[in-house]
């Protein structure tokens, strides 16, 4: 069995949780290990996903290019949370930005893998 090899960077990707199992079946195709992490927040408490994604410095470029295509941001009408009249029928709109990912990017010192 041939060790992987050495990580050098650790990514935080937040993604959008229904965004989040494509990219994920991407990354496992492309040989991207990560670690998921469930949450939600926000204004909107949507439902997003953490990953945990460990990799060389050099395939950074091909990560970021996964992630365009698998988290485009889209347009979503969502109800507005304010109180209406008894007799008011149609619930007030807002349109948000959904999807789309946050990366934060970390340098790793040492990394053992056991």
């Amino acid at each position: 069995m041939t060790s992987p090899s050495p990580v050098d960077q650790l990514l935080f990707i937040i993604v959008n949780g229904l965004q989040a199992d494509k990219l994920m079946k991407h990354l496992i195709q492309e040989r991207f290990y990560f670690t998921k992490i469930d949450s939600s927040g926000g204004m909107l408490q949507e439902p997003t996903v953490c990953l945990l994604v460990g990799l060389k410095r050099e395939r950074l470029q091909e990560l970021n290019l996964i992630l365009q295509a698998d988290c485009r941001p889209y347009r979503q009408y969502i109800p507005t949370q304010m109180s209406m009249p008894a007799d008011y029928t149609q619930v007030p709109m807002i349109e948000a930005q959904m999807g789309g990912a946050v990366v934060y990017s970390m340098n790793v010192e040492r990394f053992v893998q056991v």
